[in-house]
């Protein structure tokens, strides 16, 4: 489980290192290309030929414009697992709206952070994937004054089966049922943590708190 483990997790970096690279080399082209464009601009504003130039300010934007959601919050370890996950979303046609506020480093360990943020997500878009309409995953992340909080929010369809203290997933092979969550609170006994499940308006909604 940990060689599994820390396979995924290297693949997050992976991904995350190659949209860093992209981002690189946009920011690079557009510098390139800066001076060009601001000598047309100039030149159309000159003249009084404003339509003209608010057109070419349209252009440059629309090249420019990365109109994908990313997380960057400086924190690689968190970012890594967000952006690998919001791609897997991404090709299912599944959004996953953020709200993050966390330091560039925390107390706690990329492995765990794998496990918790990974587990969520995967439970998360395997029950949005069954929705036609409301394809979107809420992921809030807030850091403050040694807590970490974390809430992820998800549509679902029919009922979530809770057996003793596990919900049972959709998840077709049934050894699977319930075991992210599980995997969820034995990291929570690290950092003191607690979960909190609540289902309403067929809205499942996980809310954790660590001390990190």
């Amino acid at each position: 489980m940990d060689k599994i483990m820390v396979d995924q997790q290297n693949k997050y970096y992976q991904k995350q290192f190659e949209l860093m690279e992209s981002s690189l080399k946009t920011t690079k082209a557009m510098r390139h290309d800066l001076r060009n464009h601001l000598a047309v601009i100039y030149a159309l504003v000159e003249k009084g030929e404003r339509d003209a130039a608010l057109k070419h300010l349209t252009k440059m934007t629309d090249v420019y414009d990365d109109k994908k959601q990313y997380a960057c919050t400086e924190n690689i370890d968190i970012d890594s697992i967000l952006n690998f996950k919001i791609q897997e979303a991404a090709q299912q046609n599944i959004k996953i709206a953020l709200d993050l506020s966390i330091p560039e480093k925390m107390s706690i360990a990329s492995f765990d952070l794998a496990i918790i943020l990974g587990n969520l997500l995967d439970n998360a878009i395997e029950a949005v994937a069954e929705m036609e309409k409301e394809r979107q995953i809420k992921t809030n992340i807030n850091y403050d004054k040694g807590r970490l909080i974390i809430l992820v929010e998800n549509p679902y369809l029919g009922e979530r089966v809770k057996v003793g203290n596990r919900y049972l997933t959709t998840n077709k092979e049934p050894s699977q049922h319930g075991l992210g969550l599980e995997n969820v609170k034995s990291v929570l006994q690290k950092y003191d943590g607690t979960m909190d499940i609540t289902q309403r308006s067929n809205i499942f909604s996980v809310s954790l708190l660590l001390f990190v």
